[in-house]
């Protein structure tokens, strides 16, 4: 009785010790798994790219190849939207700079473009006079509302820069996902078969296969998205349209990135007294382009891993509300192993009773 209890004792510790040690783990990393996970898909996404160049620079210069990775991601995704962000706080600026100069003069007027809209012309002219006949009031009244929103900025401030610290954790971990890639992916397989046994296979091609199709979904979402961007720009007869569209497919693989191109350019055409052409790229903006996603990349997984649209919709939109962003590719992956456990589990209930 002594030798079974034993046994069994010094187990129930080992296993309080692991968990333990698994949940200090998690106290240590919770606030580094966001970044980790991004890192994670960024890696799987451009793996093939790192072969191809491992091929061409040999396998034993881990350091140099996982160094030209990371500077491909960087200048292909991070130059655009720097420069676009800077475009933006330039014409930002400007038309600030004329906003308050024509208050201060007391001449402000409404575009010609909204003088003709019926009764929403009106309401605005009444504004006009209002603000015309005292400017600083007007003024007073937009400093004192910026002073009781101040906290705002510190809230804005301290989220900007936890993103930035986020961003740098992700490419530390990137540079050292290609260069130890191959030994962890082994190591990952090899874990996974031992717990599981040939369970693990199907489930590893489940995450595999979703993972693929999210991705693509992705892709093709950012594809439509910035053509139905670029019919608005066609629409009011933006300049250089081809190269402000594949810029808006560019910013569609980042989070905000639609809206923060089709604002950007809004803000340019208000700056430019064509207050109608801004307002109707913001409004195709808002009711088109942004819910497209919702429905296009969904429909377009589902397609594509003979998953339920149901269960890939509840997926995407459940797993960006619970996860953010990081949610599109979490949320389908786990419900699509659980449909797989459950399809299992159905198929293995029913051997038995064939069995029987």
């Amino acid at each position: 009785m002594q030798k079974d209890t034993v046994p069994s004792l010094k187990h129930i510790v080992i296993l309080l010790i692991l968990l333990i040690f698994i949940y200090l783990s998690f106290s240590v990393l919770k606030y580094f798994i966001f970044p980790i996970l991004w890192a994670l898909i960024i890696a799987y996404m451009t793996w093939p790219l790192y072969t191809l160049i491992q091929r061409k620079l040999g396998h034993q210069y881990k350091i140099m190849n996982a160094s030209i990775m990371l500077v491909l991601f960087m200048t292909i995704f991070g130059f655009p939207f720097l420069i676009a962000l800077f475009t933006l706080q330039k014409e930002a600026q400007v038309l600030f700079i004329e906003a308050q100069h024509t208050l201060q003069l007391g001449q402000l007027a409404l575009p010609s473009s909204l003088q003709h809209i019926p009764i929403l012309s009106e309401i605005l002219q009444k504004l006009v006079l209002q603000i015309n006949t005292n400017p600083h009031l007007f003024i007073q009244k937009i400093m004192s509302w910026l002073q009781a929103h101040l906290n705002y900025g510190g809230i804005i401030l301290s989220e900007l820069s936890q993103r930035v610290f986020y961003l740098f954790c992700m490419l530390i971990s990137l540079f050292f996902l290609y260069r130890d890639g191959d030994k962890l992916r082994v190591q990952s397989y090899s874990i996974l078969e031992n717990l599981l046994g040939e369970r693990s296979k199907p489930y590893l091609k489940t995450i595999a296969q979703t993972t693929h199709a999210v991705i693509y979904g992705i892709g093709f979402t950012a594809f439509i998205q910035s053509l139905l961007a670029g019919l608005s720009y066609i629409f009011v007869g933006l300049p250089n349209t081809l190269l402000i569209t594949l810029l808006t497919f560019l910013f569609a693989f980042v989070p905000l990135g639609t809206p923060i191109c089709y604002g950007s350019i809004a803000l340019w055409l208000l700056s430019q007294n064509q207050a109608v052409s801004a307002l109707i790229i913001f409004v195709w903006g808002c009711c088109v382009v942004t819910p497209s996603s919702n429905i296009i990349r969904p429909l377009f997984i589902s397609k594509t891993t003979n998953i339920h649209f149901l269960i890939i919709m509840f997926g995407v939109l459940g797993g960006v509300t619970s996860f953010g962003f990081i949610g599109l590719i979490l949320g389908p992956v786990i419900l699509a192993i659980l449909l797989a456990i459950w399809k299992e589990s159905f198929e293995r209930s029913n051997l038995t009773i064939q069995n029987k």
